[in-house]
């Protein structure tokens, strides 16, 4: 997680665990073992949507892939601002 920065929060767990939490929030993940590789060099093929959580862990919402920082901001000034 250090690549995106020191304020992102990575999850682990057991399989079930994160099993869980990516049906819970609906995303997908998938390990993927290249051909050519040794079984502990592995990718993972992940959804590429950015969630917006409350404090209460609840989801508010979601922004796709593309959504650049000022748009992303705009947006999240209500969420910021609600009582």
């Amino acid at each position: 997680m250090a690549n995106f920065g020191l304020k992102f929060l990575g999850l682990t767990g057991t399989d079930a665990q994160i099993g869980a939490v990516t049906k819970g929030y609906r995303v997908h993940r998938r390990k993927v073992i290249p051909d050519t590789s040794a079984p502990e060099d592995y990718l993972v093929d992940h959804s590429r949507l950015t969630l917006l959580l409350g404090p209460d862990g609840k989801f508010r919402r979601l922004f796709p892939h593309n959504t650049t920082g000022p748009v992303m901001a705009k947006r999240m000034t209500k969420y910021l601002t609600a009582n």
